[in-house]
């Protein structure tokens, strides 16, 4: 037992980790939906001189975090697009060719994490004219996302058994 500890530490804080985000993404998304639905009943109603100014900028800033939180859900869900051949692999050379794949995988998403860490950067001082946020802060969704992603590559790279399971009952949304 104590040989797998540490996988099964490893394994409850992922799960955990997933869950929050998970609520997390469900909440941008549910929120996104309310501001759109306020704003067409603004508009229709004619309230609010018949405009919520900041609705479509916080719709679109809103979109960018619910893809890049929702492509970990769903590399974590095997959701992605994907062709596995692997199974028709012998079982001796499966593992190995699957923990390339998962570190080609992450090359792309870490190159991803830190090109988008570079335009958040970039687009810091660039103020949003509605929210009158930085910019910067929409576009750190895709390192954030990105970085979850990799840190899942290397995780499903390193602990097959992680990324094999089946989902459970209680994993909503699976």
């Amino acid at each position: 037992m104590s040989g797998n500890a540490p996988l099964h530490r490893v394994t409850l804080i992922y799960r955990a980790f997933m869950a929050g985000l998970r609520l997390v993404a469900n909440v941008a998304l549910v929120s996104l939906v309310l501001v759109v639905l306020a704003a067409v009943a603004v508009r229709y109603l004619g309230v609010f001189n018949g405009s919520l100014d900041w609705a479509s900028e916080y719709s679109r800033f809103g979109i960018i975090w619910v893809v890049m939180l929702g492509a970990a859900i769903a590399f974590d869900q095997g959701a992605h697009v994907a062709i596995d051949f692997t199974d028709k692999m012998p079982t001796s050379i499966r593992r190995a060719v699957r923990t390339a794949g998962y570190l080609c995988g992450v090359c792309f998403v870490a190159i991803l994490a830190w090109q988008g860490f570079r335009l958040s950067l970039a687009t810091m001082r660039q103020i949003s004219p509605a929210l009158g946020i930085p910019v910067g802060y929409a576009y750190l969704a895709i390192p954030v996302g990105a970085v979850i992603m990799t840190v899942q590559s290397l995780l499903f790279a390193a602990m097959p058994e992680l990324r094999e399971r089946r989902p459970s009952a209680e994993e909503p949304g699976v």
